[in-house]
């Protein structure tokens, strides 16, 4: 199977193209015929960032204005703090040029992950039957969150075995 370089090509999932007018078409919908409560989406431009700020005020507020001003959307995020420091996850698409923009003003980047964005029914129980098929299948979820137009985020510990089950 030959896809362009940009997206990860999966051989037993059927690829279903959309557009995402915000996105300019960068991600490929990814569906088992029988998991109808479930899409994820595989786009190796979208990453977790994960920024170590000060725990004061004024610093969450620097991350956003300074992304915004390059103008780089946040897909998602969350945050909290640790030991004296915020921890703010978020999920852009240009990696690269966020990185570049907030090291420029000595804010921190920790790490940058590979996510799973998986777009699930906003209904009761779709994300426990979500992650309660990861948690059988001995896959370990160390980052979750909310991201924008009801999809969550996920890092697991193998993502090709958590591709099968969805």
């Amino acid at each position: 199977m030959t896809t362009d370089r940009r997206y990860i090509s999966i051989i037993f999932l059927i690829i279903i193209d959309f557009k995402i007018p915000s996105r300019n078409n960068v991600f490929k919908k990814f569906s088992k015929p029988d998991a109808k409560a479930f899409v994820f989406y595989v786009c190796d431009q979208m990453k977790d960032l994960t920024i170590l700020l000060e725990d004061k005020p004024g610093s969450l507020a620097e991350v956003t204005k300074t992304l915004g001003n390059a103008g780089i959307n946040i897909e998602g995020g969350c945050g909290y703090p640790a030991v004296g420091r915020g921890i703010f996850h978020i999920l852009v698409e240009d990696a690269v040029s966020a990185r570049n923009s907030l090291e420029a003003v000595g804010i921190t980047i920790s790490e940058e992950k590979d996510v799973m964005i998986i777009d699930l029914d906003n209904q009761p129980g779709a994300i426990g039957n979500l992650t309660s098929k990861f948690g059988e299948a001995g896959i370990n979820i160390d980052l979750f969150y909310f991201a924008s137009n009801n999809r969550i985020v996920i890092s697991v510990d193998d993502f090709d075995k958590a591709k099968t089950l969805i």
